[in-house]
């Protein structure tokens, strides 16, 4: 469900309302071993925006809440192992412009359930106690933009924020920079910067379903930093009908924690998620081009991007740099939108990347006939890569006392491109032959059908 609306009360005054709510279920069963494992997971919004925009001066008001929960859970013989997890934020900010200056506010509250076990049934049942974390973030920040020349111009600023949780406090100033050059045909911009992360995102790297999870700063786990340097170019062609823009950015992130446990420490009667995160730095760096054609019947944009983003801990069982859980290396976005008449359109996208890496195992035992299976190297192994078309088909009409209404029919992976989703165990009870095999959609081809209204 995706609604929102939008009522101009005056023309300088204007109200918005944005709602989201959708969720999502997948699951995977080895008949052989009745093993059925299972995810559900979904998430919600709601905002409202009050802006008023003058001449010189624009004040934007939002508050605004969001809601993300998972439940993953395995059905192992007679005992069902379960994992929740949530988390919620309530948040106001306000964001004043006037002129040449910038600045605003950002007051959040986040009630955090990190993943946590339970199991149901068989000997091994227990239930880990539940935790609530609840932590408060407030920034204020401020920036100014004073112009040099006639085209070049520095922006310069710094965010101040205070986080607290029980009774540990952290308090930061994060400074940023950038000089900018804004010619009628290019356009260029260097910028630095350094950010406080406060609350942490994690997970499995040996389960492909999205098993991820949160966890707010606290003295266990000092909040993420990372430093950076980025620098674009846009040059303008052809009356500005196209543009090419190459983008290069490197960031040092410090205090970057990652899950290095598998998905069956989860499991255990005395689970502590504290047992199982070692804390390290990264290095994220890469570069992009992009050839977009802006106006004309036919608008599009093909994008190439190399990233490289790596992690080394000092702590624990992995010493050596490897690759972080979402690294795609190279990355190649075709997109692509045609206007035939004043009521068709049509438009497509494809994308071709590297796949992500995962954890595979080295070698699977039984006990009591359940499969239990030894993790080799952290992250040494890459999904095949990964490859999508879409496409989609639109019609658009007026209606009397009403601005436009439209009808859009969408197909998800039109190809049906096989792509590998994760990897899991299979073994064949019968011959006891072990296979370590990937998961993929059911649905090659998805469709869709949706109606929007604007009034």
């Amino acid at each position: 469900v995706n609604l929102s609306l939008s009522h101009h009360i005056t023309p300088t005054h204007t109200l918005l309302f944005d709602l989201y709510a959708g969720g999502d279920n997948a699951s995977i069963t080895v008949e052989d071993y009745a093993t059925d494992t299972k995810d559900k997971w979904g998430n919600a919004m709601g905002a409202l925006h009050w802006i008023y925009n003058s001449n010189t001066t624009e004040l934007r008001t939002s508050l605004y809440a969001t809601t993300y929960s998972n439940k993953l859970s395995i059905q192992l013989g007679d005992t069902d192992y379960q994992l929740p997890s949530s988390i919620t934020d309530v948040a106001l900010r306000m964001q004043l412009k006037h002129q040449w200056i910038e600045t605003g506010i950002h007051s959040i509250i986040h009630r955090i359930v990190p993943q946590y076990s339970q199991t149901k049934g068989g000997s091994l049942a227990h239930r880990n106690n539940k935790t609530v974390e609840n932590a408060y973030e407030h920034s204020v920040y401020a920036n100014a933009t004073l112009h040099l020349f006639p085209h070049l111009f520095v922006k310069a600023g710094a965010t101040a924020t205070l986080y607290t949780t029980g009774h540990t406090r952290y308090c930061h100033i994060d400074p940023q920079a950038s000089i900018t050059l804004d010619r009628r045909h290019l356009l260029c911009t260097i910028a630095a910067y350094s950010k406080h992360q406060y609350v942490m995102q994690t997970g499995f790297s040996d389960a492909g379903l999205p098993t991820e999870f949160w966890a707010a700063s606290n003295s266990l786990l000092p909040p993420q930093y990372v430093q950076g340097v980025n620098a674009s170019a846009t040059l303008y062609l052809w009356q500005r009908r196209y543009s090419i823009t190459a983008e290069a950015f490197y960031k040092r992130i410090s205090n970057q924690q990652e899950y290095q446990g598998s998905i069956l420490d989860c499991f255990i009667a005395n689970y502590s998620l504290y047992n199982h995160l070692e804390r390290g730095y990264g290095n994220n760096y890469g570069m992009s081009v992009m050839i977009n054609k802006c106006s004309g019947a036919l608008t599009g944009w093909i994008d190439i991007a190399y990233t490289q983003a790596k992690r080394r801990f000092s702590n624990g069982t992995t010493h050596q740099k490897y690759p972080a859980s979402h690294e795609r290396p190279l990355e190649v976005n075709v997109v692509a939108t045609c206007k035939l008449s004043h009521h068709w359109s049509i438009g497509g996208c494809y994308v071709i990347a590297s796949g992500t890496p995962f954890t595979a195992p080295m070698a699977l035992s039984l006990l009591h006939g359940n499969l239990i299976s030894q993790y080799g190297e952290y992250n040494a192994n890459r999904l095949k890569p990964y490859q999508r078309m879409d496409a989609s088909v639109n019609y658009k009409w007026h209606i009397r006392h009403l601005k436009e209404c439209g009808i859009n029919l969408s197909f998800y992976n039109l190809l049906g491109q096989q792509n590998d989703l994760f990897y899991y165990n299979s073994v064949n009870k019968k011959d006891h032959f072990y296979q370590y095999k990937p998961a993929r959609f059911i649905v090659r081809v998805l469709p869709s059908l949706s109606f929007f209204c604007k009034f």
